[in-house]
């Protein structure tokens, strides 16, 4: 597994949401909640947690699916940092 930067998950993850957004929508900033700004809901937000596994390599367990974990760029990067990290100490 190659572990990624916190600035290159940050980077992964705001061109997986761009892919989401409407043309002509305002990138979100990196503690905007993307539930209440209507970019994320539910499903997919469930999609985002696939594409993390996926694309990073991780395992997200059914404790790490609590959607707050993913309200924000910021939690998702710190989230998917996280999940690097236990997988590199197992």
């Amino acid at each position: 597994m190659t572990a990624h930067t916190p600035d290159e998950i940050e980077r992964l993850v705001r061109e997986f949401l761009a892919t989401a957004a409407e043309e002509g929508d305002p990138e979100p900033e990196r503690d905007e909640d993307l539930f209440q700004s209507g970019l994320m809901d539910s499903l997919f937000a469930l999609t985002l947690v696939t594409w993390t596994e996926s694309t990073f390599g991780i395992d997200a367990d059914l404790d790490d699916l609590d959607l707050t974990a993913f309200a924000t760029v910021a939690k998702i990067t710190d989230f998917v940092a996280a999940k690097q990290g236990e997988a590199a100490s197992a």
